[in-house]
């Protein structure tokens, strides 16, 4: 996707060269190829997750082909940045070196955002081949993206193909090139934890360093091919560490069971359950089998402010994650996940003892009054 194609970027520079003359359309010129975004909106966020109200960027490739040359298509947007604007109190998407609509070819614009920024290809790249004869082969794909610990971005992809712009009478003049509206889709799954207690109400379980290991971690996409297509694999980071994800560490959650407390003195007090939730990761979609994800915690289990214990908890699953997909998962934390023995009670075999014989006098002697 980083190809150079200086040529290609030359042409497109003479065009808007030759076009300095067209008349101006609703304030712009009507040839002008503009943006326009849409992204489906969250209603959480802590990190790097892109919301309508939080994108300010994103990246543009596209090319068009003519009708009589429908084999050969011609770059014009190469990873070229687009940034939010304001015009008159309303949203506008601006990009250097304008390009400009060409009469009676047919566009396909690709666009993605990742985290709000440009693509590191410390983490990934993408690819388009243009010399392809069939628009599918053309279509824009990403390739070795990481999206583990070292790299926790929301990946954006929108597509718009077939784009016509509209032209004269005569067909060799352009008089409406409306903006490209992209609908941006979330393409990695997003995963949290939610914990509950089933210890009695006056215990509280602090939680902290949430992960999530031994998943896949880097991945191509190919919108024209089942997305990620499971391929995703495990490749081990740059520490030599299995690939993992933390969805929560630094002050701990307290999960705690909602219900009366009666002290001694017959005292009673209500206790509101917490089912804390954790922060969130971004994981690679993929449907895994023979429980080869794992997820383990800290938890402290406490009684009046009293450390009670402290344990690491862990356990393993087979998910299967979707992209534009968010998973929470529900854990209750018991007695017997935390290698306690509870504290039961029973009866022996003969339940109920039987009645003594108690000390009486061995004469009572009556009398009439």
């Amino acid at each position: 996707m980083k190809k150079s194609i200086y040529l290609i970027a030359v042409s497109a520079l003479a065009l808007s060269a030759c076009t300095s003359e067209e008349v101006i359309f609703e304030g712009k010129q009507s040839n002008v190829i503009g943006f326009q975004n849409v992204v489906d909106k969250q209603s959480r966020s802590t990190a790097t997750e892109v919301t309508a109200s939080s994108l300010n960027h994103f990246s543009v490739f596209g090319y068009y082909t003519n009708p009589n040359v429908s084999t050969q298509a011609i770059l014009v947007f190469n990873n070229e940045l687009v940034t939010k604007g304001d015009k008159n109190g309303q949203t506008v998407w601006n990009y250097d070196n304008t390009r400009y609509w060409v009469p009676n070819a047919t566009y396909c614009f690709y666009a993605y955002s990742c985290g709000d920024i440009k693509l590191n290809s410390q983490f990934g790249h993408f690819t388009m081949d243009v010399t392809k004869s069939l628009a599918n082969d053309r279509v824009l794909k990403i390739e070795d993206y990481v999206c583990d610990e070292t790299h926790q971005h929301d990946l954006l992809y929108a597509a718009k193909e077939g784009v016509k712009p509209e032209t004269d009478e005569t067909g060799q003049k352009v008089v409406s090139g409306t903006d490209v509206a992209f609908k941006f889709d979330h393409i990695l799954a997003k995963i949290d934890t939610k914990f509950r207690s089933s210890f009695a109400p006056e215990y509280t379980v602090e939680i902290k360093n949430i992960t999530a290991s031994n998943i896949r971690n880097v991945g191509s996409y190919d919108p024209k091919n089942n997305g990620w297509n499971n391929t995703p694999k495990r490749v081990a980071m740059e520490d030599g560490k299995d690939p993992y994800v933390v969805l929560h560490e630094g002050t701990p959650i307290v999960a705690q069971k909602g219900g009366v407390v009666t002290d001694v003195a017959g005292n009673s007090t209500t206790i509101t359950e917490l089912t804390p939730t954790s922060d969130f990761a971004f994981v690679l979609p993929y449907a895994y089998t023979g429980g080869d994800v794992k997820l383990s915690f800290e938890m402290t289990l406490k009684k009046d402010g009293e450390v009670i214990l402290s344990r690491v908890l862990s356990g393993s699953w087979s998910p299967t994650w979707q992209p534009g997909h968010w998973y929470t998962y529900t854990i209750d934390i018991t007695g017997d996940a935390t290698n306690l023995t509870p504290i039961m009670f029973t009866t022996e075999t003969d339940p109920i003892s039987g009645w003594s014989t108690g000390e009486t006098p061995s004469d009572i002697t009556f009398s009439a009054n």
